[in-house]
């Protein structure tokens, strides 16, 4: 019986968000894939080669997604010249680069490139709120920085169990319970939650996965691989009742800086009447603006939003004074994460002068509006649109169990049934 041969070959090149060639969107928000087949526009070049022996079809080199420009290729050409001289070399049974690495790779060494790959990945990338930070002071992005701070205490945790070399890992588990929230002013050392605990682990597995393409381990020899998920209990949502929102805005009504008055009370209309996250509130363009309402993209979900608003909400965001040209309530000149963390300080000062139980914070306005919308008749598909959600699913998930009102609804039904199906219960014995 002939052996299925599973050699493969593909060099591709990954375009910069900036390229003419990337994936982009028009106006009319249709998607255009990126042409990955396009090369010279000076975008780095990956490729994927398995290489298998033509009888026993065992696999004798695998480069999988890998960056070829640590191997100085510029064009298609040269790619196409290296794969040929591993693919002599690995049917010669010479040494493939895979097998260099795997015999020698540190696990400081590993997690520097990995670092510096991803950076090369993000280079290009940067979201409009970065593009001027990025220039004034050399930062990481934020996907760059968790898993930069993953590896820093991988790296110290290996010292500290005399472990140099990546294939001297075999258990990961005790480095994952060494895991700790964060340390407070006052020396407390917090305890990771369960969430934080296994977003984690997954960076953790995707770097492991990564190295493992690149041949710095086995497969086989992958402790990744051994870690059980995480399980998450699904959060309760906790939405405001009326009472809970008066409080709220008498307590914004009592703030003594006048400027700092009109835009909490406007952030807040907007939470309330616009269902965005705050980072979206606070994002908003003043050319997004418009009559009836704001139109804006989710940062979380890339689903384009368009949220009619009443009058007094659109009033008291026009009596905002807008921070720049481009945005109403930033400047543009801090990064987005501190312009939430600095807005966020001041809400929970409105919320706890509101009696708003701790725990409770601006992304339950999201959950009361669906709350509302489902009491007042409005079907699932409805609030998906007006969250923002990709997947029905997940509108599904969080308010199925939030409108008591549907559920009574629904037993009302089921109890009118009752009177006009016959029963077929036995008779009770005397």
């Amino acid at each position: 019986m002939p052996v299925h041969n599973r050699s493969e070959r593909q060099i591709y090149c990954r375009h910069k968000v900036r390229c003419k060639n990337a994936a982009h969107k028009d106006e009319k928000g249709r998607s255009f894939p990126a042409k990955r087949d396009v090369f010279g526009c000076g975008c780095p070049i990956y490729g994927r080669l398995t290489i298998t022996h033509p009888d026993t079809n065992e696999v004798l080199c695998k480069f999988a997604d890998g960056s070829l420009s640590r191997y100085n290729i510029t064009t298609r050409e040269f790619a196409e010249e290296l794969f040929n001289r591993w693919t002599m070399a690995a049917l010669n049974g010479r040494e493939t680069p895979n097998e260099a690495n795997r015999q020698l790779k540190k696990i400081k060494q590993a997690c520097d490139y990995f670092l510096s790959e991803l950076r090369t990945n993000m280079e290009g990338k940067l979201k409009p709120w970065h593009v001027g930070i990025k220039k004034k002071k050399k930062t990481d992005r934020p996907t760059v920085k968790k898993y930069k701070v993953l590896l820093d205490k991988l790296v110290l945790w290996s010292a500290e169990n005399k472990l140099t070399l990546l294939r001297e890992i075999d258990d990961l588990l005790p480095f994952v319970q060494s895991w700790t929230g964060r340390k407070l002013p006052i020396g407390k050392v917090l305890d990771k939650s369960v969430l934080c605990r296994s977003k984690e682990q997954e960076l953790l597995k995707q770097v492991f996965r990564r190295w493992v393409e690149l041949g710095f381990i086995a497969e086989k020899d992958n402790p990744a691989l051994r870690l059980k998920p995480i399980s998450v209990p699904d959060p309760d949502p906790h939405p405001y009742d009326p009472a809970q929102k008066k409080r709220i805005f008498e307590e914004a009504e009592k703030i003594q800086n006048p400027v700092w008055r009109i835009r909490i009370m406007a952030v807040l209309l907007l939470c309330d009447y616009m269902s965005a996250g705050l980072s979206d509130t606070l994002t908003v363009e003043r050319k997004r603006i418009t009559a009836r309402g704001i139109s804006f993209f989710r940062k979380k979900t890339g689903v384009y939003v368009d949220a009619e608003l009443p009058d007094f909400v659109l009033q008291a965001l026009n009596e905002v004074d807008p921070a720049s040209e481009k945005y109403v309530f930033w400047s543009g000149k801090a990064t987005l994460k501190t312009l939430v963390s600095h807005y966020t300080l001041k809400l929970q000062e409105v919320y706890k002068a509101a009696g708003i139980p701790e725990g409770q914070r601006s992304h339950e306005w999201r959950h009361t509006l669906a709350q509302d919308m489902l009491e007042n008749g409005s079907t699932m598909e409805e609030v998906q649109i007006a969250l923002g959600h990709k997947r029905l699913g997940t509108t599904e998930k969080f308010y199925t169990k939030l409108s008591q009102k549907r559920h009574d609804q629904s037993n009302a039904a089921k109890r009118k049934l009752w009177t006009t199906r016959g029963s077929f219960a036995p008779a009770t014995r005397g």
